[in-house]
């Protein structure tokens, strides 16, 4: 059947081409963040399923910001995916299953009586041979009768009947019947995980994933570039970028406090700072395979204190106060300088030294 020339299918797969190349002029507009160039698009007729074997170009797109600045690709996309078919079993359990069958009668069944022929053993009839001549005439052999057995009938007897135990008929009856399980199988297609790659025309390319806030206003989420990867958040003042060589973590937590954090190959790093309006402190900690370093900076109307406690496998310093809660082992000797007082405290209990 017809419909102005065209049939029903054709009409469908043109308002479908129409729906895709507008979808597709919509998608460049804003994968090139200007205005897309005037492309002429084929046509892509898929009237079941759309299996893609190579890359997927979608179209060209203004890097700058007018023409002038030259086009190509905004984006290249190649998805690549291994399939396999392969035989997958399964089993069906067991049931019951109701049925017909059909079931022996079983009873006394009669045998009538009947007549019986009876016969012997006898004379029924005689076989004549004539006499032997030879070529002269004359008799060599008398002729002779001889007598042919046979049965011979005598008469009838009476066999009288009886009954025996037997099939007197059948019937069918609906009965529960178990069937084993079944182990049946098919084949299906095994997809590996595929592998999207996406390709850029410029080698500054930046990634940039946004979502609409509460207001409506776009706001980044995730920032892949050449340099690594950032996450902010979506006031801006918190953001953490993962490089290849390190993993750090910067902003602002409430007020005028800042901290910041770095984990690389050398250590872990952190950093509080808080600002007032006469005065500042930073503490700061840092971790590394020989030595563990805390810094305290603190600031007072232009006066600084800077206190300091390291302690590393060879030695340790420490800059303030030290309190041990539990028994404190000194392994070697220690040492307090000449003008120093060792103070034990007041002395509460034994002989006095």
């Amino acid at each position: 059947m017809g419909v102005s020339g065209y049939t029903i299918r054709e009409c469908i797969n043109k308002h479908l081409m129409k729906t895709i190349r507008t979808l597709l002029s919509v998608v460049l507009g804003l994968m090139s963040c200007y205005t897309a160039s005037a492309q002429s698009y084929t046509d892509l007729d898929v009237s079941n399923q759309a299996t893609i074997g190579a890359a997927i170009h979608l179209g060209s797109v203004q890097i700058g910001a007018n023409a002038s600045a030259g086009t190509s690709y905004g984006q290249r996309m190649e998805v690549t995916q291994q399939a396999q078919e392969v035989m997958q079993s399964y089993t069906i359990p067991g049931y019951n299953q109701d049925n017909w069958v059909t079931v022996e009668d079983w009873g006394w069944v009669d045998v009538p009586g009947y007549w019986s022929p009876q016969y012997t053993w006898g004379i029924v009839g005689e076989d004549y041979y004539p006499a032997v001549y030879d070529e002269n005439g004359v008799e060599i052999a008398a002729a002779y009768w001889v007598p042919r057995y046979g049965d011979v009938y005598t008469g009838d007897t009476w066999v009288s009947g009886y009954s025996t135990w037997g099939i007197t008929g059948t019937h069918e009856e609906n009965q529960s019947i178990w069937i084993p399980d079944q182990v049946s199988s098919y084949w299906e297609m095994n997809y590996s995980a595929p592998v999207i790659h996406a390709t850029a025309s410029r080698s500054d390319a930046n990634w940039v994933w946004n979502v609409p806030d509460t207001n409506g206003n776009l706001h980044h989420v995730l920032r892949l570039w050449d340099g690594g990867l950032t996450l902010p958040l979506p006031n801006g003042e918190v953001s953490m970028t993962l490089s290849p060589t390190s993993l750090s973590y910067s902003g602002e937590s409430g007020g005028p406090q800042h901290k910041s954090a770095q984990m690389n190959a050398e250590g872990t790093f952190h950093t509080t700072t808080v600002t007032g309006a006469a005065s500042s402190a930073q503490s700061a900690s840092e971790l590394r395979p020989e030595l563990i370093r805390l810094t305290r900076t603190e600031t007072t109307n232009g006066a600084t204190t800077l206190g300091q406690t390291q302690i590393a496998a060879k030695s340790a310093a420490f800059g303030g106060v030290v309190e041990v809660a539990g028994d404190l082992k000194v392994q070697g000797t220690l040492r307090v300088p000449e003008q120093g007082d060792l103070s034990m405290g007041e002395f509460t209990s034994g002989p006095q030294p």
